[in-house]
């Protein structure tokens, strides 16, 4: 579970492994939301950055993070290593405004 990868939840659902990898030992991930855009959400300026995952273009939920237990993390789908700098152009503006 490296920081970057994506994974699909029980519930179907997709999130993003946030937490530093020196944390591996940890029983939790923080991970924040891949969700849809089905017209309801609107991105924000880099708050929200988008990706394409297995061809479907997904928003960030960076302000919906959350630490889960591991076991809820079920498949492997990706990694969005390549977009380390947008992911944390979104973290900063989290959580320092800019």
């Amino acid at each position: 579970m490296a920081r970057y990868d994506v994974y699909r939840l029980k519930d179907g659902g997709l999130v993003l492994v946030l937490q530093a990898d020196l944390l591996s030992d940890l029983t939790t991930r923080v991970v924040a939301p891949l969700l849809t855009l089905d017209g309801t959400l609107k991105p924000a300026s880099n708050l929200n950055p988008l990706f394409y995952v297995d061809g479907e273009k997904y928003m960030l939920g960076v302000q919906f993070l959350a630490a889960i237990p591991n076991r809820e993390l079920q498949d492997y789908v990706c990694s969005l290593l390549s977009d380390e700098q947008r992911i944390l152009k979104s973290i900063d503006m989290l959580f320092s405004g800019f």
